[in-house]
């Protein structure tokens, strides 16, 4: 999927789900906000999956310029080093939905596009109903802000889970 055609879509659904490959997830992260960075001043990228050090790296190797980026590292503090940084925030846990809501409410103004790397990671550490409110209840957070908000999901997720999705996401696509 070209830049525009998800910008094209984030302009008329500000709170899209992709749903991607399993052995994949990463990879489309990383293409995502490569492709997006041209389009938003400032893009958070929640991981839940992946620590920051690791797509610091992979944005490196893929020539990405990371100046615009501001991460939520919910997975570092769980078992691996944290790379001090101001471009970073760590959350203890993944488990950790009250921290990760703080931070994310206390977003700088100029961050405009907020990417999660695994709804599927959230559902994972956390009680699927409670992954589902605390994801509505960020996106209508967002909305308000007039935040735009990727969530990608992998692609094996039950067909019962994406439709339990679809009740608060504005579009389901898939990569």
């Amino acid at each position: 999927m070209a830049e525009s055609d998800l910008n094209k879509i984030l302009s008329k659904s500000p709170s899209v789900f992709v749903v991607c490959k399993k052995d994949g997830p990463d990879e489309t992260l990383v293409k995502i906000c490569g492709d997006l960075k041209k389009s938003f001043k400032k893009i958070c990228v929640v991981t839940v999956n992946k620590p920051y050090s690791f797509l610091i790296k992979e944005f490196a190797r893929k020539k990405i310029n990371s100046s615009s980026f501001y991460f939520v590292d919910c997975i570092s503090a769980t078992n691996m080093e944290q790379v001090p940084s101001k471009q970073c925030t760590y959350i203890s846990s993944p488990k950790a939905l009250t921290e990760l809501a703080i931070a994310l409410n206390n977003l700088s103004k100029d961050v405009d596009l907020v990417v999660i790397d695994s709804f599927s990671g959230l559902a994972f550490h956390n009680e699927l109903f409670f992954t589902y409110r605390f994801v509505n209840s960020i996106i209508s957070k967002f909305r308000k802000k007039s935040i735009k908000s990727i969530c990608l999901v992998v692609g094996e997720t039950k067909k019962e889970i994406l439709a339990d999705i679809s009740l608060f996401a504005d579009k389901i696509i898939a990569i």
